[in-house]
């Protein structure tokens, strides 16, 4: 099992955006899927990104999800830096 952060920075500006987090979301779930402990970090202008999967009308909705996020990409980034 390996600890894998996701860090995202990318906002919401253009249509090549959205296909970036799409993608994100993917990996986080075969990660998770394989086992890893994983952590999606959502920062700078990634961050408007939270309000817009959070909306259920979303489609990238269902892939996202928020609970515990924040708590387990500081966890899992402060692991990482640690070596």
């Amino acid at each position: 099992m390996e600890k894998v952060a996701v860090l995202v920075l990318a906002g919401r500006e253009a249509r090549a955006d959205e296909a970036r987090i799409a993608n994100t979301l993917i990996t986080v779930k075969e990660l998770k899927e394989a086992r890893d402990e994983v952590a999606l970090i959502l920062s700078r202008a990634g961050t408007r990104w939270i309000s817009e999967l959070s909306n259920s009308d979303h489609p990238l909705s269902e892939a996202f999800d928020t609970e515990g996020q924040r708590h387990q990409g500081l966890q899992c980034l402060r692991d990482i830096l640690r070596g």
